[in-house]
């Protein structure tokens, strides 16, 4: 793992020098987190460079390109982030034809395991807010993900167009019927915005339900982020072809919230 690789390599090419040059060993314990610093500067170099690479390449369809992008993230939500998932029912995602996953929207880490251990191309659906950060901006036009622009319908269209083409093609993407992480009432999902499902139906896409439980905790950093997701069985596109986007919708809310509940179990 690359990602890892680099971000030993800061590591212990800071911490050896300074225990050479610096030969106390009550010093030893201030070098340890000033290599972990290091460390994950030069990771942070490596996954923006590789981010310009791919992004000034767009045809590049290496399976380097995919590789990368789930072991970054990984590393990334157990070092940085620490973020401990558990997984139940990965076995059930297809790595290859069309595919659109929905499930319930809890943080905005939910992004984070689903990226870490789906081993296939995956899209985002992500805020278009978020794009004033460039990192997070060069990550999206990367991982080709569709953009939601909440005050203007037209460029979320646009947006839409272009995810309906990415999953023919391929990558599947994930998509929160919610629209939001706000005014939750409970952990099941109450209500949803139709549109979502377009992406589905005009790709002509399997559907998989995904269901998201946090712990609840009290949690002080560095203490993992403990969450449990369950991935249900696979909708065929055969079964809700010829349903309207309201009974697509019943389908779809019912698995995820029996997700959840079978998780509180």
């Amino acid at each position: 793992m690359i990602s890892l690789v680099v971000f030993l390599l800061g590591f212990f090419g800071t911490i050896i020098p300074l225990t050479i040059f610096f030969p106390n060993y009550w010093l030893i314990f201030a070098w340890f987190p000033i290599g972990y610093i290091v460390g994950f500067i030069l990771f942070a170099i490596f996954i923006c460079g590789t981010l310009f690479y791919f992004n000034k390449t767009p045809n590049n369809k290496s399976k380097y390109r995919d590789v990368f992008s789930r072991h970054a993230v990984w590393f990334a939500a157990n070092f940085a982030l620490f973020v401990r998932p558990k997984i139940y029912g990965l076995e059930n995602i297809p790595l290859s034809g069309n595919l659109v996953l929905y499930g319930n929207h809890r943080s905005e880490l939910d992004v984070v395991p689903l990226l870490s251990y789906i081993k296939r191309p995956l899209a985002m659906s992500p805020k278009s807010s978020l794009l004033k950060v460039w990192f997070l901006k060069a990550w999206f036009e990367f991982s080709k993900s569709m953009v939601v622009y909440r005050a203007d319908d037209r460029k979320t269209l646009r947006e839409l167009v272009k995810a309906i083409d990415y999953v023919k093609n391929g990558h599947a993407i994930v998509l929160f019927p919610e629209g939001t992480t706000k005014n939750h009432q409970s952990e099941e999902i109450n209500q949803s915005r139709l549109g979502a499902y377009k992406v589905a139906i005009k790709a002509e896409a399997d559907i998989i339900c995904f269901s998201i439980l946090y712990k609840k905790a009290k949690r002080i950093w560095p203490m993992p982020r403990r969450l449990s997701i369950l991935f249900s069985k696979t909708i065929p596109f055969e079964s809700i072809k010829n349903l309207t986007t309201v009974e697509i919708d019943e389908i779809i809310r019912s698995k995820i919230n029996a997700g959840i509940e079978k998780l509180k179990n």
